[in-house]
């Protein structure tokens, strides 16, 4: 009984397939994906709002940007934005300019311009299934864009385009201030 008890409390901790342990590092490094995906979108939004947005072609580096503003406009906690940094960097994505200052690398411009995309299109695709406010619209692409798959994003192009919406990113549905030491939407 014992060793049958062991055994059972082995599998259900180490199980390769539903182990907690397993599990619980699946969702860590979903979190770490989705905290790098809205990092990016946050530096794209901040440098769309000071005119620097970066540009899907021809573009290598981004404008200069300070991260600990960013972060404290997101009301993230340092060791969220330092985990989030540190995985952007180590991936390439980012580039360490000075001290205070980051830059997108090509890459690190192409993930943001595609998770902004996402976003936008998914904002785009709540706002006209139902009467949200904007800020229920936000916080529902918020929590779905993590989910598309290739097949749903096309058909989000696809209907957006035939609405008349082509464009590499569509205009934010509620363009946000970044002047105030809250991020608020305007």
């Amino acid at each position: 009984v014992l060793a049958a008890a062991t055994l059972f409390v082995f599998s259900a901790i180490w199980g390769p397939v539903g182990g907690v342990y397993w599990r619980t590092m699946r969702k860590r490094k979903q979190q770490r994906d989705t905290d790098r995906q809205h990092l990016l979108r946050a530096i794209y939004e901040f440098l769309e709002w000071k005119g620097d947005a970066p540009q899907p072609y021809g573009q290598s580096r981004s404008a200069t940007f300070d991260l600990k503003q960013i972060g404290a406009l997101q009301s993230w906690s340092t060791w969220r934005l330092f985990r989030s940094t540190r995985g952007l960097l180590k991936e390439g994505r980012l580039l360490l300019i000075e001290p205070q200052g980051y830059r997108l690398s090509v890459k690190g411009i192409q993930d943001s311009l595609r998770a902004v995309r996402q976003h936008r299109l998914l904002e785009l695709y709540f706002s006209r299934m139902a009467d949200l406010s904007a800020d229920a619209i936000d916080r529902g692409a918020d929590y779905s864009e993590h989910a598309l798959d290739d097949e749903m994003l096309a058909a989000l192009e696809r209907d957006t385009q035939l609405a008349g919406l082509e464009g590499s990113v569509p205009r934010s549905l509620h363009p946000i201030d970044w002047s105030s030491s809250n991020r608020k939407e305007t």
